[in-house]
C-alpha cells in the first residue's frame, strides 16, 4: 500500500514489497525517503535475522512499458524511543559522512535547564575536541549466513563508534545495501554507545522555595536551632535543666523572656536525647502551638482526667502508643502551667510512677515546668467534686519540683514608670500616685498613619461586637475568604480552640488587620499591625510593582479602580466608572489604562487577595499581598494532620484579654468594664510597650484583685543574681 509522510514542504511516497522498498518523490527527480531522527544513527534493533535484499525503484524516471531503473538504497533506519538523550527529533540523516554527524553530536547545545552531569576527567576534556582529530578504518568480513559485510569504524581518542553495512552482491547495480545495528544494551547508570560513555545525571532534589506557605515553619525550625544570646539570669536556668536535670519550675512577670528559656531548653534537650524523647505540651491549645507541642490533656492521653486513677491507668495501658509515650519520655515540659489544676498533676504523678514501674518522683521523669499564677488561674470544672487548686498546693509539686526561680529583668517595656506600676498591680498593691497616672491614660492618642490601637475587652462578645460595628462602617464591597481545614470531625473543636485565625476572615478596604504569622524576611512579625489597601489577584500585583516603584496613596487610588474591573469589562463601559477614571490626575491615566486593560483579562474566578500595608516602625511601612498560609496542628502518636489553609489575618480593632495573652500589641486601648477575673487588669495592661501608646479606659482600683495564696507563693520564689 502508500502512505504519505510530511517532510517540509514536499511530501514523500513509500511502497513495501516482499522483496525491498518502493519509493519515489513525486514533486522532483531526486531519491526521496522516510525521514529519520539523529538518534536512529546511534540505536537499531537489538536482534536481527539476515538482512534481506533491497530494491528501491525509481518511479519517475522510469519510462512507461520499460524495466524500471535500479538505484542504490539508503540505510533503513530504526527509531527507539527508549533513550532519553536522543529522543528528541533533530532532523533529516543526509548524506552527510560519519565525521560531520559526530561533530554535531560532540557539539550539541548544552541544555541550560537541567544540572550539568557529572562525567570522567577524560570524558569531559574529549567532548571539548573537535571531530577532526577522528579516524575512519573500514573493514569486510562473512556471517555465519555467508553475507559479506562492510564495518566502518570511527575513532577519536578513546571513543569509537562502529556501524555495520550489508554487501548486496546479487544487485544488479553493484551497490551495497547499508544497515545499521543496535549497539550492545546499555547498563546503567550510563548510556554506552560503542564505546561514547555518558554518566546518567544525579537526580536533582527540588529546592525548597521560600514562600509565605512555608516560612512560618521554617523560622521556627530556625529559632529552636539557631543560638540565642542569653542574660546570665536566663543561663542559669537553662544550665540547672540541661546539666544539672533538676525538676525546675520558673516564672517572672510579662516580659521577662519565659518564651525565649523556653525554646532554648527544647532545642538543646532535642539535641541531648532526642526530639522524641522530648514531650512538649501547654495547658491550652493555643499555647501548645505557639511552642510547637499538643496540650497535656492529648499528650497524656487522659482527656479531661475525670475518671480515677485505676480507670485512667488501665486506659492507657491498652493503647501501645500512650503507654510508649509514658515510657520512653525523659522531659515533660509544661508551659502556662498556671491554669492546670493541681488534682489533676497529683493524678499524673501516681499515673507516671505506676505506668514506667518506677517510684521516683514523676516516674523519673525530668520536669520543666513555666508560667505566671498572677496572669490566669486554673481553670475549675463543673462536675468535679474536689475544689480547684494551684499546682503549687498540689502534693506533686511538693514532692517533684526541686527549684521554683523567679525572672527579673523585664525586657517588653523599657520605661521603668511603666514596669513599677505593672509590678505593683501584679501584688495588688497600687499606690495613690500610680492611680493616678493610669487614669491620665484615658486621654485620646492619635497616630498619623491611621492605624488605630488594638482594643482589649474582657469578654468576647465585646470583641465581636466592636469588630462588626467597624468593618460595617467602611464604605465598599465586602470579601469574605473562608478557611480550607484539615481535620476529621471530631477534632473540628480542637481545631477550633488552638487557632487565633478564624474559619471565615471577613474584610473590606480600610480594615484593621493584625499578622498571624512570623516574617522576618520582610520585618514581619505574629502581632503586627496593618491595613487592607485594596484587593488584586497575584499577577496584577506583579505587573502594578512594574509601573509603580513606590506604592503611595495615589497608587493606591489607582488600584481601588483597577481592582474593580478586574473581570468585568461591563464595569469599564459605565458611566461612573468613566467619570471616576477621568477624575483622576492626567499624568496617571496612561499606567492607569495599562492596569486597567490587564485586569479586564483576568478571569472573574481569578481568586483575589488582600494587599496589606503594614505599619513596622516610625514612619516605616511595608506593602504584602496576604495570600492563605497553613496552620498546622501536631497531635503526637495519632496518624492524623490537623491544618487549617488560610490567609494570617483577623479584624484588630479588638481582642480579647484571652487571645491576647503571650502578644506584644505596640498600639493598645483597654476597656476594664467588663473585667471579672483576678489578673485580668495585669494581663491586658502588661501587653502594652510604652505608656505613650497605651490607652486605659474605665480604670477602677477596686477591681485590682490578686490572690493571697499566690502572694505568699511568690515571696518564697528564689531570684537569681
Amino acid at each position: 500500500m502508500f502512505r504519505s509522510h510530511a517532510s517540509g514542504n514536499k511530501k514523500q511516497w513509500s511502497k513495501r514489497a516482499s522483496n525491498g522498498n518502493v519509493s519515489a518523490d513525486s514533486a522532483s527527480g531526486t531519491h526521496a525517503f522516510r525521514q529519520q531522527t539523529l538518534s536512529s544513527f546511534f540505536v537499531g534493533s537489538k536482534k536481527r535475522a539476515a538482512a534481506v535484499p533491497t530494491t528501491v525503484i525509481d518511479l519517475e524516471s522510469a519510462d512507461e512499458g520499460s524495466r524500471p531503473k535500479i538505484v542504490s538504497p539508503r540505510p533503513r533506519l530504526i527509531r527507539n524511543n527508549s533513550s532519553s538523550l536522543f529522543s528528541q527529533t533533530q532532523g533529516s540523516f543526509g548524506d552527510d559522512d560519519p565525521d560531520a554527524e559526530f561533530k554535531k553530536l560532540v557539539s550539541a547545545p548544552r541544555l541550560n535547564s537541567y544540572k550539568k552531569p557529572s562525567r570522567s576527567s577524560s570524558m569531559t576534556n574529549s567532548l571539548h575536541k573537535t571531530a577532526s582529530a577522528s579516524t575512519t578504518q573500514r573493514t569486510y568480513h562473512y556471517d555465519e549466513d555467508e553475507t559479506l559485510r562492510e564495518v566502518t569504524s570511527v575513532k577519536s581518542e578513546s571513543r569509537q563508534l562502529s556501524f555495520t553495512s550489508t554487501i548486496n552482491i546479487g544487485g544488479s547495480s553493484g551497490e551495497s545495501s547499508v544497515d545499521l545495528e543496535r549497539p550492545a544494551k546499555r547498563s546503567k547508570p550510563s548510556m554506552e554507545f560503542q564505546g561514547l560513555k555518558l554518566t546518567v545525571p544525579k537526580r536533582i532534589k527540588p529546592l525548597l522555595r521560600k514562600t509565605a506557605s512555608n516560612l512560618e515553619s521554617m523560622n521556627y525550625r530556625n529559632a529552636l536551632s539557631s543560638p540565642v544570646v542569653l542574660t546570665r539570669e536566663q543561663e542559669t536556668v537553662v544550665d540547672l535543666i540541661i546539666k544539672k536535670r533538676a525538676n525546675v519550675f520558673y516564672t517572672g512577670s510579662a516580659g521577662t523572656g519565659k518564651s525565649v528559656i523556653l525554646q532554648t531548653i527544647i532545642r538543646q534537650l532535642s539535641s541531648l536525647y532526642g526530639k522524641e524523647t522530648i514531650a512538649i505540651t501547654a495547658s491550652t491549645g493555643l499555647a501548645a502551638v505557639t511552642i510547637g507541642g499538643s496540650t497535656l490533656h492529648k499528650w497524656s492521653g487522659i482527656g479531661i482526667g475525670t475518671k480515677t486513677i485505676d480507670q485512667l491507668v488501665k486506659r492507657i495501658l491498652s493503647q501501645k502508643d500512650l503507654l510508649a509515650a509514658w515510657r520512653y519520655t525523659k522531659v515533660l515540659i509544661i508551659d502556662e502551667i498556671s491554669m492546670i489544676d493541681g488534682n489533676l498533676l497529683d493524678k499524673l504523678e501516681q499515673i507516671a510512677r505506676r505506668i514506667r514501674k518506677n517510684d521516683d518522683p514523676f516516674g523519673g521523669i525530668q520536669l520543666v515546668l513555666t508560667g505566671d499564677f498572677f496572669q490566669l488561674p486554673p481553670v475549675a470544672k463543673k462536675d468535679e467534686n474536689n475544689v480547684v487548686k494551684f499546682c503549687f498546693e498540689s502534693n506533686m509539686w511538693k514532692r517533684c519540683v526541686q527549684k521554683t526561680i523567679l525572672l527579673t529583668k523585664v525586657f517588653r517595656q523599657q520605661d521603668n514608670e511603666l514596669i513599677n506600676i505593672l509590678n505593683a498591680i501584679r501584688f495588688g498593691e497600687l499606690t495613690v500616685d500610680m492611680t493616678k497616672t493610669i487614669r491620665n491614660l484615658s486621654r485620646d492618642i492619635d497616630y498619623p498613619d491611621g492605624i488605630a490601637p488594638t482594643e482589649l475587652y474582657a469578654t468576647r462578645r465585646e470583641v465581636e461586637l466592636s469588630n462588626v460595628r467597624k468593618l460595617q462602617s467602611l464604605p465598599g464591597d465586602l470579601y469574605e475568604f473562608k478557611a480550607v481545614d484539615n481535620a476529621p470531625e471530631r477534632y473540628q473543636a480542637l481545631l477550633e480552640s488552638s487557632l487565633m485565625v478564624d474559619k471565615i476572615v471577613a474584610l473590606k478596604e480600610d480594615a484593621q488587620v493584625m499578622m498571624l504569622k512570623n516574617r522576618p524576611d520582610v520585618e514581619l512579625v505574629n502581632g503586627s499591625l496593618g491595613k487592607v489597601l485594596f484587593f488584586i489577584t497575584e499577577s496584577l500585583v506583579i505587573r502594578m510593582k512594574e509601573i509603580y516603584k513606590i506604592i503611595d496613596d495615589e497608587v493606591v487610588m489607582d488600584m481601588r479602580l483597577v481592582s474593580r474591573v478586574i473581570g468585568n469589562p461591563l464595569l469599564k463601559e459605565s458611566k461612573e466608572f468613566r467619570q471616576d477614571v477621568n477624575a483622576r490626575p492626567l499624568v496617571r491615566l496612561e499606567r492607569l489604562k495599562i492596569l486597567i486593560n490587564h485586569a479586564l483579562k483576568i478571569s472573574p474566578h481569578k481568586e483575589r487577595f488582600p494587599y496589606v500595608r503594614w505599619t513596622v516602625g516610625k514612619n516605616k511601612y511595608i506593602h504584602e499581598l496576604m495570600v492563605p498560609e497553613r496552620f498546622p496542628i501536631d497531635i503526637p502518636r495519632e496518624n492524623v494532620g490537623l491544618e487549617r489553609t488560610q490567609i494570617p489575618l483577623m479584624l484588630c480593632w479588638a481582642l480579647s484579654i484571652h487571645k491576647a495573652q503571650g502578644q506584644t500589641i505596640q498600639r493598645l486601648k483597654v476597656d476594664l468594664r467588663r473585667i471579672f477575673e483576678a489578673g485580668q487588669v495585669y494581663v491586658a495592661l502588661s501587653r502594652a510597650v510604652t505608656m505613650d501608646s497605651l490607652q486605659v479606659l474605665h480604670f477602677d482600683p477596686g477591681k485590682i484583685r490578686t490572690n493571697g495564696k499566690v502572694k505568699d507563693f511568690y515571696k518564697h520564689l528564689e531570684t537569681l543574681k
